[in-house]
């Protein structure tokens, strides 16, 4: 699964959008989009939520993928610990 940071990135690109373009509008340098896209970094909930307006992005979508990727972390987290027990 990916990253939300590759969700991000693949989500502007495909509406042709630079990450300066973006960063301008959210308020934030294009450094840090970069990091955050790159998953240097996590993406801030009020970073979050003006990245969703600005690539007009599906709510319901990025409710989905975040739902699914932090199962598929919990469930990681449990296989590891059975592996350790062994």
């Amino acid at each position: 699964m990916i990253e939300l940071g590759d969700f991000i990135k693949a989500e502007r690109e495909k509406r042709k959008f630079t990450q300066n373009e973006v960063a301008k509008k959210v308020g934030i340098t294009g450094q840090f989009l970069s990091n955050m896209e790159r998953n240097v970094c996590g993406v801030p909930l009020d970073i979050l939520s003006k990245l969703v307006d600005i690539l007009k992005l599906d709510r319901h979508e990025l409710i989905d993928y975040m739902v699914d990727k932090f199962r598929s972390n919990i469930e990681q987290q449990i296989l590891k610990g059975k592996r350790k027990k062994k």
